[in-house]
């Protein structure tokens, strides 16, 4: 990478964002760099996603899904944003991931894709890569993007600052203008420690969430915040930064790093329960075990203080209702429980809150 360079689309971050982003510009005929600052861009929180992707129901439509956003949302949501989801989420869904890319979902005996349900979805309406859904999208999506010509691909590099024209102008009166643009980014090399002055015309944040400034966390140590950070610095307002979204259930058990049990499990049937064998969630709302994550994170996380535990569980085996034998349906949470000697066909899982979701960041006007 050359010290000094312009390209028409600087992308920071290689998740779902980063390279749904710099696949359909560069298909449009438009340059991207693409940068990571992992050594494999695959090591993002996308990867390890497991549960699914929001599609279509039977029966389904966007005012279903609004509303179920909306009442998830408790609220706070944008409602643009949020008709503008519903709207144009399942569209891309199947234009992009199953018609262009194809990643390769879970179907029916049937060959119909398997829908099932998550928490505070009224129907089922999410489509699945048996347990492993982040893994079949990234690796889809990285494969198409290697061979995409229009797209530089760079490796272990961390964008450290974004470039503007008010913190770094060729014109000095420049500095008291009150807008302000971005132009670019700094980028470090960490094998080297070159700096690099990368100017673009678009630069896009896809830098993911703030999980490792908790000590219980699903995320992967590559998510600091960042890009939250640099945005901040640069001038743009930061939104709703307090509102994080513990997923309820990561394997309470040290060894396995807060290993994500997904919430699918509880799609299929699997109830929660304290450590005296009582299924609790009915005492905290009528969607039960299904109730949105927050909802479902607070419940568990008063149980603990109550009763004095350290975890609950999760009772797959005696309330499985899935169409697959248990460990086809999940066979990477089956392994991740395996080694720390729990089978999920016959014990209950121990589970605990884990910081999962980034509900702010960085506000946008369109």
């Amino acid at each position: 990478m050359q010290n000094r360079a312009h390209y028409p689309v600087l992308v920071l971050g290689t998740g779902i964002a980063g390279l749904t982003t710099a696949f359909c510009l560069a298909s449009a005929g438009i340059k991207v760099l693409l940068v990571t600052k992992t050594a494999d861009p695959k090591d993002c929180n996308t990867f390890w996603a497991q549960g699914g992707i929001i599609y279509e129901g039977e029966g389904d439509s966007p005012a279903k899904l609004i509303a179920d956003v909306l009442r998830a949302g408790a609220g706070l949501s944008s409602e643009e944003a949020v008709r503008f989801l519903a709207v144009e989420g399942p569209r891309v869904v199947r234009e992009l991931l199953l018609k262009e890319i194809n990643v390769p979902f879970s179907t029916s005996e049937e060959g119909e894709l398997d829908l099932t349900q998550e928490g505070a979805h009224s129907i089922p309406r999410i489509i699945h890569a048996g347990d492993a859904t982040g893994r079949a999208i990234e690796i889809s999506l990285l494969n198409r993007v290697k061979n995409e010509p229009n797209i530089t691909l760079a490796t272990e590099i961390t964008a450290i600052d974004l470039l503007t024209t008010q913190h770094h102008p060729a014109d000095i009166q420049v500095r008291y203008r009150l807008d302000n643009e971005c132009v670019g980014a700094y980028l470090l090399d960490n094998r080297t420690n070159d700096v690099y002055t990368i100017f673009a015309d678009y630069t896009v944040l896809a830098t993911g969430g703030v999980g490792q400034i908790f000590l219980h966390t699903t995320n992967t140590r590559s998510s600091i915040g960042d890009g939250v950070v640099m945005a901040r610095r640069a001038g743009a307002r930061i939104m709703n930064a307090e509102y994080v979204q513990f997923h309820p259930t990561a394997l309470a058990d040290k060894k396995a790093n807060h290993f994500l049990i997904s919430e699918a499990l509880r799609g299929e049937g699997a109830r929660l329960r304290n450590k005296r064998g009582e299924y609790f969630m009915e005492k905290y709302s009528p969607l039960k075990d299904l109730a949105p994550r927050d909802i479902v994170a607070r419940a568990i996380v008063e149980e603990m203080t109550t009763n004095k535990e350290e975890f609950v569980f999760l009772d797959l085996a005696n309330f499985y209702k899935g169409h697959q034998p248990v460990r086809e349906r999940f066979p990477n949470i089956a392994k991740a429980c395996a080694e720390i000697g729990i089978d999920i066909a016959r014990d209950p899982i121990p589970v605990v809150p884990a910081a999962h979701y980034f509900c702010g960041g960085v506000l946008a006007d369109t």
